[in-house]
């Protein structure tokens, strides 16, 4: 196995960097003098990059020479932003509450052309400064409702549904958002309380205990309400719609979660009674299968052939990441230490992969390119062991924060890795982060993250590079026809 690890300068603030010859294409990075990050990202046919997520204070999108900066006028205001194939800005549209607001998913959809993205609020928000603000009644408990609302890919907004809390402390927690080639929209999410899945003048009143029960529901291109579904004791991660259109959740479940109420009850193997669950169901949101395993989960993505990858970690010193009956038993010495797992399209366990690290690793995302590349990225502190073919071959420095993205087929054979440091002298101030990874239609890959105070490239000859203000975003592509197993 040939492996190829080579320490690449990621933050650079004054704009594009190019790597002739090497994966990685460009860099761009985005902040101001306040809290910045990303939540989640989408690419069209056309190479256009789509970020979401929430800023403080001014900030510049702009990452060339010209200036678009916003200003928020509240803590947590929301921004989605495009960027070209090139790292350019297309444009940047924000909106925000009079009390609390987040996008927690964004999808592009090529059926309509156009970006779907969910979230969750309270108070007054404002998605559109052309119109008068939409409205929730406050409620005792502070009621946290979700959205979803469709933009044009020039950043107009089309429509928005509010997903009201309506109790005491009802509340909708990071909703997800997928839609079919027909137009159809899915959102899962988590929720508590008492919460209204019906955007329309209907009602679908759902209850779930604290945050700790999911939801999934479907509306048709008008937004109507077709049917919902609830799990209790279980928290989703991640959504996607399988080579059939159907939903796929994947995510955090206790051993007595029920996810076929009357017929069949999964148990997940866990620390303190909590595993990791990938959930198939069918077009009517009916129970197809599932699998658990002990660990946590944070994403999954669907490969040519049907099959599914799922990443996350885990924390226990030995975890058994096989469903069935068999063991596949991976051990761990740190806090905490990443993985991947594969399966078929009807679930049958392939085998996982786990990346061993001095004290604690995360998969935080992955995706798959039509080259059968697998992209995965996560985060980790002190040296990291990336292939689990060479036990042992540990790489990065010391206490030192660190982003890695691993690329490999979808056998999960052979692999080629990038990793990006933060500065070793002062460790503790530094953290670095990756969110998600997305794939487009020409064999690129896309990974957005933040990072905060000094980092360090190519030690111990390297540069420094310094966030503007308490944290900042970046976004790197990465032509994934140069990359050799």
């Amino acid at each position: 196995m040939r492996i190829c690890l080579v320490l690449i300068i990621l933050f650079l603030l004054t704009g594009c960097a190019d790597y002739s010859g090497d994966p990685l294409e460009w860099v761009i990075t985005i902040g101001g003098t306040g809290l910045d990050f990303p939540r989640d990202i989408a690419v069209d046919t056309y190479g256009n990059v789509y970020i979401t997520g929430n800023f403080d204070d001014t900030v510049d999108f702009d990452p060339g020479p010209g200036i678009e900066e916003r200003t928020a006028e509240m803590q947590t205001s929301v921004f989605l932003a495009s960027y070209s194939p090139g790292g350019s800005l297309n444009w940047v549209t924000t909106w925000e509450s009079d009390s609390f607001v987040i996008t927690s998913s964004i999808e592009y959809s090529e059926s309509s052309r156009s970006l779907f993205v969910a979230g969750n609020y309270y108070g007054y928000m404002d998605l559109d400064p052309d119109s008068e603000p939409w409205s929730a009644d406050d409620q005792n408990g502070i009621p946290i409702h979700g959205y979803f609302a469709e933009f044009n890919t020039d950043g107009t907004l089309e429509t928005f549904q509010a997903l009201r809390a309506t109790g005491d402390g009802g509340s909708i927690w990071y909703p997800q958002v997928a839609v079919d080639d027909s137009g159809n929209i899915f959102v899962a999410g988590r929720i508590g309380g008492s919460v209204d899945l019906d955007p329309g003048p209907g009602t679908d009143i759902r209850t779930g205990e604290h945050w700790s029960a999911t939801f999934l529901a479907e509306y048709n291109p008008e937004s109507n309400l077709q049917w919902a579904v609830t799990w209790d004791k279980v928290q989703v991660e991640e959504l996607i719609l399988n080579d059939s259109g159907n939903p796929v959740l994947t995510g955090t479940c206790s051993n007595t979660a029920d996810f076929d109420p009357g017929r069949e009850v999964a148990e997940a193997v866990g620390r303190q009674g909590l595993g990791a669950f990938l959930l198939s169901l069918d077009s009517d949101g009916r129970f197809d299968w599932v699998r658990t395993w002990g660990g946590r989960t944070r994403d999954v993505c669907s490969t040519a052939d049907g099959g599914y990858f799922v990443t996350g970690y885990f924390q226990e010193d030995e975890n058994d990441f096989d469903p069935g009956p068999e063991y596949d038993i991976h051990e761990s010495s740190a806090t905490a230490q990443a993985y991947t797992s594969r399966f078929d399209r009807s679930g049958m366990y392939l085998g996982a992969q786990t990346w061993a690290s001095e004290d604690r690793s995360h998969a935080t995302t992955i995706d798959y390119s039509y080259r059968d590349i697998v992209c995965a990225a996560g985060y980790f502190k002190g040296e990291i062991d990336l292939d689990p073919a060479q036990v042992g071959n540990f790489t990065g420095i010391e206490d030192v924060p660190g982003v890695y993205v691993i690329f490999y087929d979808a056998d999960g054979n052979g692999f080629e890795s990038r990793l990006f440091l933060g500065q070793p002298d002062e460790p503790h101030n530094i953290s670095l982060y990756s969110d998600e990874i997305a794939c487009d239609s020409s064999g690129n890959a896309y990974l957005v993250g933040s990072f905060t105070n000094e980092i360090f490239f190519d030690p111990p000859e390297g540069m420094q590079y310094t966030s503007s203000g308490d944290r900042d975003i970046f976004l790197c592509k990465f032509d994934l026809s140069h990359v050799y197993y």
